[in-house]
């Protein structure tokens, strides 16, 4: 006899395993490419990593640029965005893995059509 239920729940917990993200690999990007919005890119939120890029970049070259003595305070900005992240990240995972696991059943139902 064919266990139909069986199948259904290793599926989705394959499924789960193979796409959800890591929190090591989370952290790291955070720490080694954080001020670059590189753990954003990796969560998929790409117009926030963009934008803290770009806010990084404008910040840099305003420094460099414009010599204003107190101006260098500025750069604490993307330090504090940063900072922020990290609080942030275990939220994004809660969500990620959420997502995944509302997800599993329309991936198994697709992937059982297809066959």
């Amino acid at each position: 006899m064919y266990d139909y239920n069986f199948e259904k729940e290793q599926f989705m917990e394959e499924y789960y395993e193979m796409n959800k993200k890591s929190k090591v690999r989370a952290y790291k990007m955070w720490g080694w490419l954080g001020l670059f919005g590189g753990h954003r890119y990796y969560f998929g939120k790409i117009n926030s990593a963009i934008g803290q890029l770009v806010f990084l970049l404008v910040i840099i070259l305003t420094v460099v640029f414009v010599r204003i003595p107190w101006l260098w305070t500025i750069v604490i900005l993307p330090f504090l965005w940063w900072a922020y992240d990290y609080f942030q990240i275990a939220k994004w995972l809660k969500e990620d893995r959420k997502e995944l696991k509302s997800q599993a059943p329309l991936k198994y139902l697709h992937q059982r059509r297809d066959v």
